[in-house]
């Protein structure tokens, strides 16, 4: 059995092992070790990577056995073979800045509210806890990242105990392990007691930062999202160059932007309002000047041109119109969409020669006798479609 190294030192980043074992793991090898300071992804946290002399790690696992594999491209050696492992410091750093912020986000939502935590998420993206309540409240929310961050700031010490599980009652555990024997226990200074195998900080300051950032429902709980050290930075150091360039452009302070920001929404919906108005004023003219490209097929006259951007209500009426003024029908492209029209006194419907294109075109889309709508249309392809309606007239 491998004896795990990152059990007592988790910033142990190198060590000389020998090979025990190895094999083929589906398309990859895995490597078994006499002794290793590789975290298999196990209790919620992900694996380190790293490399075993020149092999590259790229996933370590527990097998089935309780061995420890250490999954490569290649094979790393024979066994007997004597190997250096290194560990990937910044993935490693980043692991237990998350697994420690997790301990400390579980213990403070049972401190403040009574909320038991269920199951826990470590992942690439962020870290995520789902707790045993109904509902969390964005106050209680804000509540537990302040708390968690006072946590931080007082800068606790993080120990590894070990205890026989016969101690297990007189150790405060947030939650009693369910196996027997030697239990490994993560003590954050007199927070929190977590039996945990996981590698985690020296100190509750080496976190560095706690951020919140949203719930979702998982099985009917809150799933509550975070960042943590590095990751919180990456993301505030991103959100802050965004956020300064934006308020350096609208000329205000960062604090100003969301009343900014509405004050242009507001303006720009006036501004589109005036913008719908104008154009629907400008309709009859427009369809007339669209009429003007009509061709006869099979006795029914046809429109199809492409109107660029324009507001796709209007686009309808814009059609509609068109449609009457030829007396047939009317085909107009924009925004990605075809919009068809017939007129009161043409043999055809829109929803028929849109289901016609649609077979020959692959559009989506449907509508009434009317009026008739397809998404999934090219700019560029505007002339194959003219011809495709023009053998769906000539058929007719």
């Amino acid at each position: 059995m491998t004896t795990r190294l990152y059990y007592k030192d988790p910033f142990l980043l190198e060590f000389d092992a020998t090979i025990v074992g190895g094999g083929q793991h589906e398309e990859r090898f895995f490597t078994v070790l006499d002794r290793s300071a590789f975290y298999p992804t196990s209790g919620g946290q992900q694996h380190d990577t790293g490399r075993l002399n020149d092999v590259e790690i790229v996933d370590v696992i527990e097998s089935n056995s309780g061995e420890v594999w250490h999954i490569s491209g290649r094979p790393v050696g024979s066994v007997g073979a004597a190997v250096k492992g290194v560990i990937d410091k910044s993935r490693r750093q980043r692991h237990r800045q998350q697994h420690t912020a997790q301990h400390i986000l579980s213990q403070t939502f049972v401190r403040l509210f009574g909320f038991n935590t269920v199951s826990v998420h470590l992942g690439e993206e962020y870290g995520a806890i789902e707790f045993d309540t109904k509902e969390i409240s964005a106050a209680q929310l804000d509540e537990a990242e302040q708390f968690a961050m006072q946590i931080v700031f007082d800068n606790l010490p993080i120990e590894i105990l070990f205890i026989d599980s016969s101690q297990v009652a007189d150790t405060p555990l947030r939650r009693a392990p369910t196996r027997g024997g030697e239990i490994r226990v993560i003590k954050i200074g007199e927070l929190d007691y977590s039996a945990c195998g996981g590698t985690h900080c020296a100190t509750t300051g080496e976190v560095g930062i706690i951020k919140i950032i949203g719930t979702e429902k998982l099985r009917g709980r809150p799933l509550v999202k975070f960042f943590s050290g590095v990751k919180a930075f990456e993301d505030y150091r991103t959100r802050y160059d965004v956020s300064d360039r934006i308020a350096q452009s609208l000329t205000c302070n960062v604090v100003d932007l969301p009343e900014k920001l509405i004050k242009l929404q507001e303006e720009n919906k006036a501004v589109k309002q005036e913008l719908v108005r104008v154009l629907k004023d400008g309709l009859p003219a427009r369809a007339q000047e669209l009429a003007k490209s009509a061709t006869e097929h099979n006795g029914i006259r046809l429109v199809c041109e492409n109107i660029g951007s324009f507001d796709v209500r209007l686009a309808g009426q814009l059609a509609g119109q068109t449609a009457e003024i030829v007396n047939g029908v009317a085909v107009l492209f924009t925004e990605g969409r075809l919009i068809i029209a017939v007129s009161e006194g043409c043999s055809m419907q829109a929803s028929q020669i849109a289901k016609n294109l649609t077979a020959q075109a692959g559009l989506k889309g449907g509508g009434s006798a009317k009026l008739a709508q397809l998404g999934g249309a090219e700019s560029g392809i505007i002339g194959q479609y003219r011809e495709q309606l023009k053998r769906i007239l000539e058929s007719a």
